[in-house]
């Protein structure tokens, strides 16, 4: 073998390995990156709590109802992260909802959920948007929330004079700041994690956080 072809080769194989290396990452999970951003991101008035909301630990989750790997964690995580202590401490889980689109109908619902979960029960409304977001559009969903405002003068208040959807948006800003195109991402602390965990996987980052 002549010695640019034996270059050729190292080029070629160390070429690969890099290829590699980048698609085990993606499919894997990447690295928790660092807050890029200079503003703190915490847990506010308008946000989603589940678990103990005097927790010491929190889980901040960029998400929405619409994304499978959301509803995976809404599914399977979720009840059990909230209900464990960790080193004796609560831990909650602050939903910050972002849309996957800008469609009207899914603002709405998401504006409707902010309402509901302000003044009114949310754990249903939760599971039946993880359960099948298509509901939402139907004439039901129309018949439920109608039934909901009349029943409940302060949901009314918030459906018509509220700024849910500027709220929303800001979610959405966030993760631009933070040059992240997808949900769910997490953030514990200062760290970033992209994509959903198992309850495995979050215990270990818990484990190395605090």
């Amino acid at each position: 073998m002549s010695k640019t072809h034996f270059i050729s080769y190292i080029i070629s194989f160390v070429l690969l390995t890099l290829l590699v290396l980048k698609l085990v990452t993606y499919f894997q999970g990447e690295n928790p990156m660092k807050l890029s951003i200079d503003t703190k991101i915490t847990q506010e008035a308008n946000d989603i709590v589940f678990g103990n909301n005097a927790a010491e630990i929190s889980i901040i989750m960029f998400g929405n109802y619409k994304c499978s790997h959301c509803i995976s964690f809404f599914k399977e995580t979720l009840p059990t992260l909230v209900g464990n202590k960790h080193n004796k401490s609560d831990v909650k889980v602050v939903l910050k909802l972002v849309p996957l689109s800008e469609k009207v109908n899914e603002l709405n619902v998401y504006s409707d959920a902010l309402c509901i979960y302000r003044y009114g029960e949310y754990e249903k409304f939760h599971e039946m948007l993880i359960y099948d977001f298509n509901l939402v559009n139907t004439i039901e969903y129309d018949d439920l929330m109608q039934y909901i405002s009349q029943q409940n003068e302060a949901i009314a208040s918030c459906r018509t004079n509220n700024n849910n959807k500027a709220y929303i948006h800001a979610n959405k800003e966030i993760l631009k700041e933070l040059g992240v195109k997808s949900t769910p991402t997490f953030i514990i602390e200062d760290r970033v994690y992209k994509g959903n965990k198992t309850l495995k996987e979050f215990q270990d980052i818990l484990n190395e956080v605090y």
